[in-house]
């Protein structure tokens, strides 16, 4: 979260213009939305993944996925769920919204012609799998075998729900 009324403050008395979407408490899926989510929804994140991102225009990368696991429900107990999407170290913090432009499939296997937009939660963390390969060592002999360890990321992204967004209360 961020306050930017002083940025825009700043902006405007320069006479400068800032492009920015606010996310606020319209886009948050009601219990009744959620449960009518099919599952494998698609999804977009905004975000900055290994600090990537166009400085000349200063924006960020827009990345496309799906849910993997279901958004009703809490994955492991925790309320969050699961996305499939490459999702990288600086990705953390990214808005993870559901996104159909123009028409998406209803739960009653319907295609419903129009567009919506839900603010699904925050993406914080990834599962990664860990890979270990050798490295020799051929002019001084030791017992000792240095390994090389390398954390790969698996496309998951794990999203905190947009609902705890409201427990920052007053300030939002």
């Amino acid at each position: 979260m961020l306050t930017i009324g002083s940025l825009l403050d700043e902006a405007d008395a320069r006479n400068e213009l800032f492009f920015y979407v606010p996310l606020d408490k319209s886009l948050l899926p009601t219990d009744h939305d959620l449960w009518n989510l099919v599952g494998a929804e698609q999804i977009v994140m905004v975000g900055y993944p290994n600090g990537i991102w166009d400085e000349v225009n200063n924006f960020p990368v827009f990345r496309r996925g799906i849910m993997a696991s279901h958004p009703a429900l809490d994955w492991n107990g925790k309320p969050e769920f699961l996305i499939d999407a490459a999702c990288f170290p600086g990705s953390s913090g990214s808005p993870v919204l559901l996104l159909d432009l123009g028409a998406f499939y209803s739960k009653q296997g319907m295609n419903v012609a129009s567009s919506r937009i839900k603010l699904m939660g925050i993406l914080y963390a990834g599962p990664q799998l860990t890979v270990t390969g050798e490295i020799e060592i051929v002019t001084v002999p030791t017992k000792l075998r240095p390994v090389a360890v390398s954390e790969i990321p698996i496309n998951l992204g794990i999203v905190i729900k947009a609902f705890k967004i409201q427990e920052f209360g007053s300030v939002l």
